[in-house]
């Protein structure tokens, strides 16, 4: 089996690499070395075809290999040709040299001895996580005028079972009490727990939970997330009042639609906790007062098939709604309260056919957009008095680029993560106003000189005429027409495949 170069590649037809529709992105890399025998003689087990017929949705398929599922494990046919597959591994390795020490010696090289994340500011405190190379989780810290404060080491608890984990740690607001949600099994069905001021444990635990906790504005209440425990589709949202049995808890809203699924999420102004029930095509987001926890949420808009929308709360009052009914690539409009969210009473942002807005952020003279043109993320300021816009400018060719840590609607800053494959993950911050950028934080990385290598980013048309980027790294000084290249890409579920180091 021969390796293939770069120069090769470029001259193969690329409709042996694309199929119709593609709209994922190949990442190329160029390695140095090859370890495959170009007079390999082995034949590999080929799996018998079986036609078997799949009809769903008005589509009649044909799935040759259908008979290789089983779900029980126990089919002596199955087994016996997996057992073929592995044998003819462990054929193919056995021919080649072994590399892998070598390889893990060098993962291990590059990989720092402790590491602090990046500081989040909530109130008078800075929280973040620490791990060290004797650590297999990191342990969760708090910081108060340069004074440090553990809050919880999960390794503890994970050196006396087989699985531990915490999901995340999440202050109330006046940082009086910490609830973090941990999982005993990996099957991501949380407990609530929380921590006082002294970080120790109350009487309070919340079981079976789903992803999300968030805080009443008094800080009494705790509203999460429940699944079905049948079809484990996230469909109950409850209020549990802190030192009660979770048995007292209210139900707030329940979806008995199985396909929608919830998601919780908090506005920057903390004024509202969002429901957020959406399918593929679909949403509809009801508003918790933060206030008023246990009272019944109000519906933004209304659910619409092939309507999603996003909202984000200003410190006037105001919503900035990000929606794409009539408007594919999504459009963000103004509206002035509450009850007028489906009236776009004043658009801030036109849909453009040729840039996706992916999110969007609120201050109180900028509106920010998370975007993606040409195949490439991007950051959109807006300003809001004159609607002039201003994009970020990299120097990369190919990156990924995200708003990040962007908690206070407030600040004079906004914050996001960048990063490409040859510039670990890095956390900036920008001045609204002057546009002055800081590096507040980079993720390390030992033993690695991003001067030695170089990315570029070109496009393949794909038979259905589509361009299709493609990002290629590599050392600078190496032989394209004879190196190998280890060939990637990635395309479903509409996502977009994310170039980072």
């Amino acid at each position: 089996m021969k390796c293939l170069s770069l120069k090769k590649i470029e001259s193969l037809n690329p409709k042996l690499f694309l199929t119709k529709n593609s709209s994922f992105i190949f990442l190329l890399i160029v390695i140095a070395s090859c370890t495959m025998s170009s007079d390999n003689k082995l034949t590999p087990p080929s799996p018998e075809k079986i036609p078997y017929v799949m009809e769903a949705h008005g589509d009649t398929r044909i799935d040759n290999y259908y008979w290789l599922r089983d779900d029980t494990r126990s089919d002596p046919k199955v087994l016996d040709y997996l057992k073929l597959e592995n044998e003819y591994a462990d054929k193919w390795f056995k021919e080649r040299t072994d590399y892998k020490t070598q390889i893990l010696d060098e993962l291990i090289s590059r990989v720092v001895s402790s590491e602090t994340s990046f500081k989040v500011k909530k109130g008078d405190y800075l929280y973040f996580d620490e791990i060290t190379s004797a650590d297999q989780l990191p342990k969760y810290y708090r910081s108060k005028d340069g004074v440090k404060e553990l809050i919880i080491n999960p390794n503890e608890k994970l050196s006396t079972q087989e699985y531990y984990s915490i999901n995340s740690i999440v202050p109330s607001s006046d940082n009086s009490l910490i609830a973090f949600n941990d999982d005993d099994n990996g099957r991501r069905e949380f407990t609530i727990k929380i921590l006082n001021s002294d970080y120790e444990l109350l009487d309070d635990e919340i079981t079976k939970t789903s992803y999300g906790i968030f805080w009443s504005s008094d800080n009494k209440f705790i509203i999460y997330l429940k699944k079905d425990p049948i079809t484990l589709i996230a469909n109950q949202v409850y209020v549990h009042e802190v030192g009660t049995t979770q048995d007292e808890d209210i139900l707030i809203y329940k979806e008995d639609d199985p396909e929608f699924n919830i998601n919780l999420g908090q506005s920057r102004t903390d004024k509202y906790i969002y429901i957020d029930t959406a399918k593929t095509n679909s949403n509809e987001i009801r508003l918790i007062d933060s206030a008023n926890p246990k009272a019944e949420p109000k519906i933004a808009i209304d659910r619409g098939e092939d309507h999603l929308y996003t909202l984000e709360h200003a410190n006037d009052g105001s919503f900035y709604v990000r929606s794409n009914l009539n408007a594919p690539n999504y459009k963000i409009y103004k509206a002035f309260n509450i009850d007028s969210l489906n009236e776009s009473l004043d658009e801030i942002a036109a849909h453009n056919p040729d840039v996706f807005i992916s999110d969007h952020i609120i201050f109180d003279d900028y509106l920010i957009l998370e975007i993606r043109e040409n195949g490439l993320p991007g950051i959109q300021k807006i300003k809001l008095s004159d609607k002039t816009s201003t994009t970020l400018a990299f120097n990369d060719e190919s990156y990924y680029v995200s708003l990040s840590y962007n908690y206070d609607s407030r600040d004079s800053d906004f914050y996001y993560s960048y990063s490409s494959p040859t510039q670990p993950v890095t956390i900036y911050s920008q001045d609204l106003e002057n546009a002055e950028t800081k590096n507040l934080w980079q993720k390390e990385i030992t033993n690695f000189n991003p001067e030695k290598y170089t990315t570029s980013r070109q496009f393949i048309t794909a038979r259905d005429g589509v361009s299709v980027p493609v990002t290629i790294t590599h050392l600078k000084d190496i032989n394209l027409e004879s190196a190998p290249i280890l060939f990637y890409g990635y395309g479903s579920y509409g996502y977009t495949h994310r170039v980072l180091f």
